[in-house]
This record gives C-alpha cells, sequence and structure tokens, in this order.
C-alpha cells in the first residue's frame, strides 16, 4: 500500500510525462488491491498489514462488482472469490516474500481469510507494532494464522524484528476456477528442518449454490516419523461460537449461521490476539 500510495501521488500532480509513466503500473495494483480488499471495504490483514495507514481501498474506484468469480495473483501467490453479494475468500499458495525483502513477511503459507454476507469471518492476526517484544513474535508466527503448525513451530525462522532465516518452498499445484468457486491445491517444505522431514500440503475447495457457501480444508503431513500437527481457524472477533462438541462448531453472526465439521481429530477452542491496527 506504501508504493500505491506513492504512486497516486505522483498521479495527481498534473504532469503529463509523470502521469503516463506510472499509469500501467498504477492500473495493475489497483486491479491487485481489489482483490485484496474484503466486502466490509478494508484490506485483508496479510503479512504487515493494518486498517488506517493509508485510505480505505473502498475510495478506490472498484469493479468488483464485474468481475464476480474466482481470481488470481499467482506472481504474488494470492487465490480467491469474490462476489457483489458479500461473499469472498483469499488463499496464500506463496511464498513469505522476495528472498531479498522479508521484513514483513509472516509464517502464513497455505493459511486464509473469509468474509461472508459483507462480514468477516476467518482473519488473520494483523500487525500491532514493529517493537522487539512477545507480540510482535506472535503475530508473525503461524499460530497467529489459519494454516497447519507442526510440532509447535514456525513455517520458517523469525528472529529480532524484521530478520527471517530459513524459510519455506511453496508450489501451487492445482488451480481449477469457475464461476461458482475454485479448487486449490498447494504444498511446502518450510517443516524439513525438523526430525522427520515434514511436508504439508492443503486442498482448498470453495463452492456457492444457491446462495450457500461451502468451503473444504484438506490438509496432508508427510513426514518419516511421528509429528504433532495443529490447524487452526481464526475467527474474527464478531463470531460468537455457540457449541463445540470436538468434531462439530456451531457460531454464528449478526446475519451468518456457521458450522465446522471437522475429522482426524478433535476441536478446541482457546482465545487469541487480534490486531488489525497498528499499536503507537
Amino acid at each position: 500500500l506504501r508504493i500505491f500510495s506513492r504512486l497516486k501521488l505522483l498521479a495527481r500532480t498534473g504532469d503529463d510525462l509523470v502521469t503516463e509513466v506510472v499509469a500501467d503500473v498504477l492500473s495493475k495494483m489497483r486491479k491487485a488491491q481489489e482483490h485484496l480488499t474484503h466486502p466490509d471495504g478494508e484490506i485483508a490483514l496479510l503479512n504487515d498489514s493494518a486498517f488506517g495507514i493509508y485510505e480505505r481501498p473502498a475510495i478506490v474506484p472498484s469493479s468488483r462488482g464485474h468481475s464476480k468469480g474466482a481470481f488470481q495473483l499467482p506472481g504474488a501467490g494470492y487465490y480467491g472469490y469474490a462476489d457483489d453479494e458479500g461473499d469472498y475468500v483469499v488463499c496464500d499458495v506463496g511464498r513469505f516474500g522476495p528472498d531479498g525483502q522479508l521484513a514483513h513477511a509472516h509464517g502464513d503459507v497455505l493459511s486464509f481469510e473469509m468474509s461472508i454476507n459483507s462480514e468477516r469471518i476467518i482473519t488473520d492476526s494483523g500487525l500491532y507494532s514493529y517493537e522487539d517484544d512477545s507480540m510482535r513474535k506472535y503475530v508473525r508466527s503461524t499460530a497467529a494464522h489459519s494454516t497447519v503448525e507442526i510440532n509447535g513451530e514456525d513455517q520458517g525462522e523469525f528472529w529480532k524484528i524484521f530478520r527471517v532465516g530459513r524459510r519455506p518452498n511453496v508450489e501451487m499445484t492445482q488451480w481449477e476456477p469457475n464461476d461458482s468457486g475454485f479448487s486449490l491445491a498447494g504444498t511446502h517444505d518450510g517443516y524439513s528442518r525438523l526430525p522427520g522431514k515434514p511436508a504439508h500440503r492443503r486442498r482448498f475447495h470453495f463452492e456457492k449454490k444457491s446462495g450457500d457457501v461451502r468451503f473444504t480444508l484438506s490438509d496432508e503431513i508427510d513426514a518419516t516419523r511421528l509429528v504433532t500437527a495443529v490447524s487452526r481457524i481464526h475467527f474474527a472477533p464478531n463470531v460468537r461460537v455457540l457449541s463445540c462438541d470436538g468434531c462439530r462448531l456451531i457460531a454464528e453472526t449478526e446475519h451468518v449461521d456457521i458450522s465446522v465439521d471437522f475429522s482426524g481429530g478433535k476441536i478446541a477452542l482457546s482465545e487469541s490476539d487480534y490486531c488489525p491496527e497498528f499499536f503507537t
């Protein structure tokens, strides 16, 4: 958003040459921003993202109502679906970022965010601050994202405020979009440094029929020894959990009914931190 904001300022200078130079890049960035914006008009909280740093994306004219269906940003590794009824999902099947600039990277490979009926349902944990403290460590961690954590470790080696050591190689292995959803699959080797060299594969399937949304996640862990895997789903603060019996969770928002069915383990509830705005 910082670069996007600077380019918009350049385009407003009134200089024809400057406007021409930035026009093509600005158009592509505007389209990417539309794909990474929830129906509530705020950005997806991917990596070091926070509300209120720059102008709201809703201020930028949007063509989302004319591009219903699946979308892809393969260079960044983002895939998803959006429509003009307020249903939206974005999945991360890309690397942490450019290897030469990982200062704002999070352990979010194969994670996702979702809105239904214009209400946020699943969200990343946000940013909080750039202090060298426990909150900075948490928001960058794999545990702060809706993906799989293995043996209590992160997908990469995070240290200090902005540093990253070893990081995963990520491969998108399936992308089948259509007007009512998509099938998507990816794999990464971020845990190969652990005993047993575990690899995580995830399949996403999003389908919308007769106004109802069905979203399926299938996870596979390949390892040469036993490992412990935790698959987290971070609900937005407006989601109220009504019941949980270990295999099925029932929740709701003001306008959305939610049912989560889980096989291969047990559902457990816990609290987590949500930091949509930068703490100063």
